[in-house]
């Protein structure tokens, strides 16, 4: 969305690469405390230019078709192959306007 993140808790091990990945990047921030949380809004409020970079960078990271390319990735592997039928999914996040809807490839 290319938004900053702030990340405030990390499951250890698991996560932790996912913590030093938006940070190093510059896209965003880790505050593990509600006082850090706050710090860091504040600062990002008071300078707009380091907001924006902020934001560039969250862009930056982006991979909207991720999921899909992992699926396929994953078929492939199983020896799969994408049909061409496709299946229509009405949305189920909220405030999502009526009608939007996510398309998913059936295998």
């Amino acid at each position: 969305a290319g938004l900053p993140i702030l990340l405030f808790d990390a499951i250890p091990g698991q996560e932790t690469g996912n913590v030093d990945y938006v940070v190093n990047s510059g896209a965003g921030a880790w505050c593990p405390t509600v006082s850090q949380v706050k710090a860091q809004l504040q600062r990002w409020l008071g300078s707009p230019k380091e907001a924006l970079a902020v934001r560039a960078a969250s862009a930056a990271l982006a991979r909207p078709d991720a999921a899909s390319h992992v699926a396929d990735l994953i078929a492939s592997m199983v020896g799969l192959t994408p049909s061409s039928s496709v299946c229509v999914l009405p949305s189920v996040h909220p405030g999502v306007q009526h009608g939007a809807a996510q398309v998913a490839t059936t295998y």
